[in-house]
């Protein structure tokens, strides 16, 4: 289960950010809460993202999708100590040079989990992961680049397979392709995610037939100014084909990653 994810220097998101299914402690009524007495808080079980146009409700969904391929691909990816495949954030130009960080707290069989790490052009420059059984926290392992400090309390090859870690591939991907137990465990849980953003890559637009008048109820309340919807059908505008392939001829020059550019475009 989710609790907060968090990552920074990633797509249009330059200083870190995070979603978080973590109650809050408002005296409010808190029916519909999932309850979790073995972490010692309650979590809601869905959250909205809204904002304006080229806000970053993309990106958050695309630094879930760059987080699941870090973890199950990294280890086995094609061309090893090739240049990873990140998405610094451009109109920052000093964010090319730091490093782009990932974190995610979730709860498995009733014990939080925290792992994350970051990444700059060719190297992990930190990972880590830890466990809070009873809500005491356990260091499992941390990285600095490739120096690596183990806990006793984390069973395994350890030693083992931190030797066949590259530099450019986490230690969590390499522990789940040799069966480290608890390793596999962060690698199921971020594999067992789902992340479809229709408006992106291959699912075409998204416009639905009908919306719940409970939605629209909602944005009205909280002030976003929705008041009502209408779909309404209309024609590209004369010329705009030819602008996107020219468009997407300049980006081309400047991204080597084609699926890049298809999802700016």
């Amino acid at each position: 289960m989710l609790l907060r994810f968090r990552f920074g220097n990633h797509g249009s998101v330059n200083e870190e950010q995070e979603l978080s299914l973590v109650a809050s402690s408002l005296k409010d009524d808190d029916r519909g809460l999932i309850g979790l007495p073995s972490a010692g808080l309650s979590v809601v079980p869905a959250a909205v993202i809204y904002g304006a146009n080229a806000s970053g409700k993309s990106t958050i969904l695309d630094a879930f999708r760059y987080f699941r391929f870090m973890v199950r691909s990294s280890h086995t990816r094609e061309n090893p100590g090739s240049s990873l495949p990140r998405q610094v954030h451009m109109l920052d130009p000093a964010a090319a040079s730091k490093s782009s960080g990932f974190e995610v707290d979730f709860l498995h069989e009733g014990v939080r989990y925290n792992y994350g790490f970051a990444v700059s052009k060719y190297a992990i420059e930190d990972e880590w992961l830890m466990a809070y059984p009873r809500e005491r926290p356990q260091h499992l392992f941390s990285r600095r680049k490739q120096k690596f400090k183990f806990s006793r309390l984390l069973k395994g090859r350890n030693q083992l397979i931190s030797e066949l870690t590259r530099p450019d591939s986490l230690f969590v991907s390499a522990g789940a392709q040799n069966d480290h137990e608890v390793l596999s465990i962060v690698s199921k849980y971020v594999n067992s995610w789902r992340v479809n953003d229709p408006t992106m890559g291959g699912f075409g637009s998204w416009t639905p037939d009908k919306v719940d008048r409970r939605v629209i109820e909602f944005l009205s309340r909280i002030g976003t100014g929705v008041v009502s919807y209408q779909r309404k059908k209309l024609k590209p505008p004369p010329g705009s084909e030819a602008f996107i392939k020219d468009f997407r001829r300049v980006l081309a020059r400047h991204f080597k990653d084609q699926r890049t550019t298809e999802q700016i475009v």
